[in-house]
């Protein structure tokens, strides 16, 4: 597979979480550089086209700009074709990925120590990176609190988080999102992940603000985890300022509907900072109506 089409196959991945996501891109970027000769026109044009077509996620963001910068600078110091270049792009990326592979691990501990996690029950939705980490660091301490796993339409990326947390030792009850409201008088909490935090609202993936709500009118607590990559200071693409949301695939809800029906399929919504007890970073918590990009 070329780099184009590695490139187009990550961006249609509808399952991973965001830091996921830029994991996978950032292997594929470094097998690029390992393989082929320096060509500043190609990475400049991908790069572009990632950044106009990442706007949802906030860590592909972060380290596209910082590599578009880098790309920038070498092109200026050995011009097309010089190997170095490549060396000089790679030793970026090990750098980028050193400093940023310990804040989440930090926020999921500050997470972890500031709620005990022993016998109780978590409710989760979707599928996020971050919470794993956080799951991982309980299992290590041989914390195993209880867990609903809603399924995550319209992708079910449920599935994928319920195996993580199964293969790490945790028993999942695994639920449709549409049942919650028949467990969460059994949970202790909602946990979740996200992709973008702004001053007054954070985005996730469709269904969490239905989940919030449930939260917070069974009087449940409701915590987001994340690395300080995610808080934005303003839209970081013109697609998403003021964020609203955008379709996606209608055949993904219903294909080949009859005539008069008109399947509308959102991906990423809204959710309010002040309906959250506690975001956790890795500089530690911060409550909700607090937040200050």
């Amino acid at each position: 597979m070329n780099f184009e089409s590695a490139i187009r196959t990550i961006l249609a991945d509808n399952i991973s979480g965001s830091s996921r996501i830029l994991d996978n891109f950032i292997e594929t970027i470094k097998h690029y550089l390992q393989e082929e000769p320096f060509d500043h026109k190609a990475l400049k044009t991908q790069m572009e086209f990632l950044i106009e077509n990442t706007g949802d996620f906030a860590v592909m963001q972060h380290f596209l700009k910082k590599f578009q910068s880098k790309l920038l600078e070498v092109h200026k110091d050995y011009g097309d074709g010089n190997g170095n270049a490549n060396k000089r792009l790679l030793e970026f990326i090990d750098e980028y990925q050193r400093k940023w592979k310990t804040p989440i691990v930090e926020a999921a501990r500050a997470l972890s120590t500031e709620i005990d996690f022993r016998n109780k029950t978590v409710l989760l939705h979707s599928n996020s990176s971050s919470l794993h980490k956080v799951f991982g660091y309980l299992a290590s301490r041989q914390i195993f609190p209880a867990i609903y796993q809603t399924l995550s339409g319209p992708a079910n990326e449920g599935k994928d988080q319920a195996i993580v947390l199964s293969d790490l030792g945790f028993e999942v009850r695994f639920i449709h999102e549409s049942a919650a409201g028949i467990f969460v008088n059994e949970a202790d909490m909602l946990l979740l992940g996200t992709d973008k935090i702004y001053k007054d609202h954070f985005i996730n993936k469709i269904g969490s603000l239905s989940m919030a709500l449930l939260a917070k009118y069974a009087g449940k607590g409701l915590y987001v985890l994340a690395d300080s990559r995610k808080l934005i200071e303003r839209p970081l693409n013109p697609k998403t300022d003021n964020y609203t949301g955008e379709t996606r695939s209608a055949e993904e809800l219903w294909e080949n509907p009859p005539n008069n029906i008109i399947p509308i399929n959102f991906y990423f919504e809204k959710i309010p900072n002040n309906m959250v007890d506690k975001f956790f970073f890795e500089y530690g918590p911060v409550k909700g109506f607090r937040i200050n990009t």
